[in-house]
């Protein structure tokens, strides 16, 4: 697939430690602790599961931070594509199947990596051939890998912890020209040295573009994200919708397992939709919750005097 347009190539980092890129993104706090990050509402960090996820917002917690499933269907100005390679479940004796695309003698040709991963190429066993059944893995990844770098519109930005697994596609994107590999964030290249402003990710929006991003988000079933955006935009009523959304949705998926964390959750959820007068939401998540007369009361608040009645009865 080719756009129609040449843009800037992705920055493939291939030497930077994540507290180095941390900090070169978001400066630093007291005592040279990374300080909270500053996202806009155009800019997004994609990650393979929900186990990443939940790492990276421990540490960017004022930012848009998506698996690469759930920002399917979206597009981004900016995008940092984090530990993909490392997070994903081929492993790196999987990942070397794209070599075929280069061709034997290509796959035998030195690339522009880090001086590690030079070094380490020449004992690497080269993938005997593509298959579906071999390598249906892989595939997946491939799909998955293809979301992710097609969600920025503008910059994308790559980091993998991993030498081993993201060797193999680094290698084919730096043959062809496609991506720009960093090295250390100074900015060397193999291309020579390169403005460390290309990295610089953390950028600012105004409520109105953060409010817009937080009704897309919402639309989508991606609730707390859209909390994130309606907090940042200062629309504090639809912050609490989203937030009980959240809950709500939590919930749900609770059920099939810890059923009392579930009927708690769904509590609170119907506490939020009741501030916020939205009294047959709140009855809906009092059911789920077993509060039958709470939930009968909101029904009657929501004239629904039928579906009261099935809950007094229950």
């Amino acid at each position: 697939e080719t756009a129609l347009v040449q843009g800037q190539r992705p920055v493939f980092l291939t030497a930077t430690s994540s507290s180095d890129l941390v900090m070169h993104l978001f400066g630093s706090g007291v005592d040279e602790t990374p300080a909270p990050g500053e996202f806009g509402a155009e800019q997004a960090i994609l990650v393979r599961n929900q186990a990443a996820k939940v790492q990276v917002e421990a540490v960017i917690s004022s930012g848009l931070v998506l698996t690469v499933y759930e920002a399917k269907g979206l597009e981004f100005q900016d995008v940092l594509l984090y530990n993909f390679f490392t997070d994903s479940p081929a492993p790196a004796s999987k990942w070397r199947a794209v070599y075929e695309a280069l061709g034997d003698e290509d796959a035998r040709k030195p690339s522009d990596g880090t001086a590690e991963e030079r070094s380490d190429r020449s004992g690497v066993q080269r993938s005997h051939g593509f298959s579906q059944q071999t390598h249906g893995l892989l595939d997946g990844e491939l799909k998955n890998l293809y979301v992710g770098i097609t969600r920025a519109k503008q910059n994308l930005w790559i980091y993998d912890e991993d030498v081993d697994r993201r060797m193999p596609m680094l290698d084919l994107w730096t043959r062809k020209g496609l991506v720009l590999p960093v090295g250390e964030l100074s900015g060397a290249t193999p291309e020579g040295a390169v403005d460390t402003g290309i990295l610089e990710l953390a950028s600012k929006s105004t409520p109105e573009a953060w409010e817009r991003q937080g009704r897309t988000l919402f639309n989508r079933g991606l609730y707390g994200e859209a909390q994130l955006c309606f907090k940042k935009s200062g629309n504090l009523g639809a912050e609490r919708w989203a937030q009980a959304s959240a809950l709500q949705q939590q919930a749900k998926a609770l059920e099939g397992g810890d059923v009392a964390k579930a009927q708690h959750i769904f509590c609170e959820a119907a506490a939020v939709y009741v501030d916020l007068d939205m009294p047959a939401k709140a009855a809906k998540c009092f059911k789920a919750a077993r509060k039958y007369q709470k939930a009968g009361d909101m029904l009657m608040q929501a004239q629904q005097p039928l579906n009261a009645a099935e809950c007094y009865a229950l």
